[in-house]
């Protein structure tokens, strides 16, 4: 798509980039707090007619997961193609007819078709702008800290909506429910409006053999003209990287996956890593709190205005934790958050689980339980819940990165959907109940372990030194000087090779 430019260049136009993402990914929070609020608003019930049966409010709770199942499977084969700027812009025109829609609903089928559309797009916009951010930062400090930016303004969004729906509650207009819903097109405005001036990442446009474009965007993210020494040391990084990805590499086809494509650099095993990590979340009950919560505590105990007051609560926990995150993860690294935040979240489950089960629960049981799902919460937000983000992202060889990123997206949806839709009958079923989350509690261990076992340490790492990270001593040593220039250092400085990397940590 041709378009304007902004005049913007360097760290200026990386930012605007910035906040064109950081919108957009706003569509996946903002919406995941506001669902539970407006299913519990009795406004929004009576404009849709009252329905009684629970299958129409977990339909219409999960619509949008649905839709993210369908928009990842459409664009998922496309998104080599399309790249990553491209895949925004539509997704955002797409997301606002959704948002019209369900916005201007009087009944239960418009509002499950307005979501539906919603989520044709949120899914594709959820695994593209951690892509498009990443590659579009060529210093790895920037590129972690900006991924981290992103994730919080979309996560926070969950607590900002669920607050507002609580505002929205008590406001004297009965019809206010629908600015909690409209709220989205602000967001996906302004991301039109910055992501149409800004460059594509210059890592897919080398990738997909458009040199020309790709210096011209690197030129302009850097600041430098072609003459620069480290714009020439980045290109040659990119460009060997990806030649190295490509070495004695068969195609990725269903079969390879199992049997492994040969590459110097274990693609598929990194595939396999990152669609472990980024599939994970709903494993430990964390797509069950945040679209259906409501059920949650009602099974708990908790009833009317306290429900909304400790689901914006809950919600709040997610930013808290992410917030502590930016702090700890430059010191830790990756692997720490992720194994021992996957260890407390199975805890904390576990003890949930416990005080859910208990009969007639005292007021002192129901509170108890609200703050192991806050505390959850703000674990979640600083380890498993955004990290996905990061690392499910940097690991992944250019090549298949948006094609194996959205496609193990559309995974994280269909079982985010089936959680929310299945999850939220059981927990409000006679028969099952609280025991339901007993599933989440083996779910987590499941998955901590596998954190345990595979995941590498990325941290200080560019994406093209993160390629070498899993290969052989003699193909890293043969390619030893695959490094990114550091900004802060001299001539003779600015690159770390992925060897003197892990020698440094040891």
């Amino acid at each position: 798509m041709k378009s304007y430019q902004w005049s913007a260049r360097g760290n200026t136009l990386l930012q605007i980039l910035n906040y064109a993402n950081s919108f957009a990914f706003m569509l996946y929070g903002w919406d995941a707090g506001v669902i539970s609020g407006v299913i519990a608003n009795p406004y929004f019930l009576d404009a849709i007619g009252n329905p009684t049966s629970t299958s129409v409010l977990t339909w219409i709770a999960s619509g949008i997961l649905l839709g993210d199942c369908l928009g990842l499977a459409i664009i998922a084969p496309l998104s080599w193609r399309l790249g990553r700027r491209n895949i925004v812009i539509l997704c955002c025109w797409i997301a606002l007819v959704g948002v019209l829609v369900q916005t201007t609903t009087y009944d239960p089928v418009q509002i499950l078709v307005g979501r539906v559309i919603l989520g044709i797009a949120n899914g594709p916009l959820s695994a593209t702008t951690p892509i498009y951010i990443q590659e579009c930062h060529v210093l790895e400090a920037s590129r972690t800290f900006d991924t981290m930016i992103m994730v919080l303004w979309g996560i926070g969004g969950i607590s900002a909506a669920t607050w507002f729906d609580y505002a929205m509650l008590k406001a004297p207009d009965h019809r206010a429910w629908r600015v909690s819903l409209a709220m989205q097109a602000l967001f996906l405005v302004v991301s039109l409006v910055l992501v149409y001036g800004c460059p594509d990442s210059p890592r897919w446009l080398y990738g997909r053999g458009r040199e020309a474009d790709g210096d011209l965007a690197l030129q302009r993210l850097m600041d430098c003209d072609e003459t620069n020494e480290q714009f020439m040391m980045s290109k040659a990084a990119i460009m060997e990287s990806i030649a190295l990805e490509r070495e004695q590499t068969k195609p990725l086809a269903p079969m390879t996956l199992f049997t492994g494509d040969g590459s110097p650099t274990k693609n598929v095993r990194r595939i396999w890593i990152s669609v472990l990590v980024n599939i994970s979340s709903p494993f430990f009950g964390s797509s069950l709190i945040t679209f259906y919560g409501d059920a949650l505590l009602d099974g708990v105990g908790l009833k009317g205005d306290e429900v909304s007051l400790a689901l914006a609560a809950i919600n709040t926990g997610i930013p808290i934790g992410m917030g502590l995150s930016m702090f700890i993860l430059p010191r830790v690294g990756r692997r720490p958050m992720l194994c021992w935040g996957g260890t407390a979240l199975t805890v904390l489950m576990c003890i949930f689980t416990g005080l859910a089960n208990i009969e007639n629960p005292s007021k002192g049981t129901q509170w108890a339980s609200v703050v192991m799902l806050i505390l959850f919460n703000i674990v979640n937000g600083a380890s498993c819940i955004w990290i996905a983000f990061l690392y499910g992202v940097e690991i992944l060889p250019l090549q298949y990165r948006s094609q194996v990123l959205l496609s193990s997206e559309f995974v994280f949806w269909l079982v985010s959907f089936l959680v929310v839709y299945c999850g939220g009958q059981a927990a409000e079923s006679a028969s099952v109940g609280p025991l339901i989350y007993i599933w989440f509690c083996l779910g987590g261990a499941l998955f901590t372990g596998l954190f345990w076992v595979f995941v590498k340490e990325t941290k200080n790492l560019s994406l093209e030194e993160i390629d070498l990270l899993w290969a052989d001593e003699e193909v890293k040593n043969e390619h030893k000087d695959v490094h990114v220039p550091r900004a802060d250092s001299s001539a003779e400085e600015k690159g770390l090779s992925i060897v003197d990397a892990e020698a440094g940590k040891q």
